[in-house]
Order: C-alpha cells, then sequence, then structure tokens
C-alpha cells in the first residue's frame, strides 16, 4: 500500500514530474479474451485497477532501469529520491501484471 504510493512518488520525482495523481478504478470488468493481444491475461485485466499518471516521459536510462529488475540505474545518482528504493517492483505488492505508458512506448510485465 503506502511503499508502493511513495515509489511511485520518488519514480514521479526522479523524473522532474510537477504534478502526480493517482485513481483507484474498483468496478470489475467481463472481458473477451480474443480481444486482447495476448489472450491469458484477460482474465487478470478484469480486475480493479490503480492507474497513476506524471507529467514527466521514460528516458532511454529509466527503460533500461525498470527492464532490469535488482539492477537500479538511480544508484549511481546522489540527487535522485528513489536510489535507496524498490523502484518498480513494488508494484506486484498490487497487481499481477504491472503496465506502464511512457510517450509512445507501453510495457506490459509479463507475470
Amino acid at each position: 500500500g503506502v511503499t508502493l504510493l511513495r515509489e511511485l512518488l520518488q519514480n514521479a520525482d526522479d523524473a522532474r514530474a510537477s504534478a502526480a495523481s493517482f485513481c483507484l478504478d474498483r468496478r470489475a470488468f467481463s472481458v473477451d479474451p480474443a480481444d486482447f493481444a495476448f489472450p491469458g491475461l484477460a482474465p487478470l485485466n478484469a480486475a480493479p485497477a490503480l492507474l497513476v499518471h506524471n507529467n514527466a516521459s521514460f528516458t532511454d536510462e529509466d527503460f533500461e532501469g525498470i527492464l532490469n529488475i535488482g539492477s537500479s540505474v538511480k544508484r549511481a545518482r546522489r540527487a535522485a529520491t528513489g536510489r535507496f528504493g524498490i523502484g518498480a517492483q513494488a508494484m506486484y505488492s498490487v497487481t499481477e501484471v504491472p503496465s506502464l505508458v511512457s510517450a509512445d512506448s507501453i510495457l506490459y510485465f509479463d507475470p
């Protein structure tokens, strides 16, 4: 709960975002697996969702860091708020299928 929100705010701060917002969507949906690029993920996307937005975009370094779980690119940056945190891994505390959108990229993390 609180750890996840703290991590996501640290990520927004490190990206130099000037705003961040959170929305808890408690709705559940019936889904047709045929509508998904990866049909096996359909049931996992029918559940309630936590939507998080900030007004910054990922850099190439950010994408490198999130794709290489366990090796933080922020540790070397002394001014990075999240240099000691667990970063995007915190998303797994509330979902089996974390995903993110930044600029023209979308990532779905395979459980």
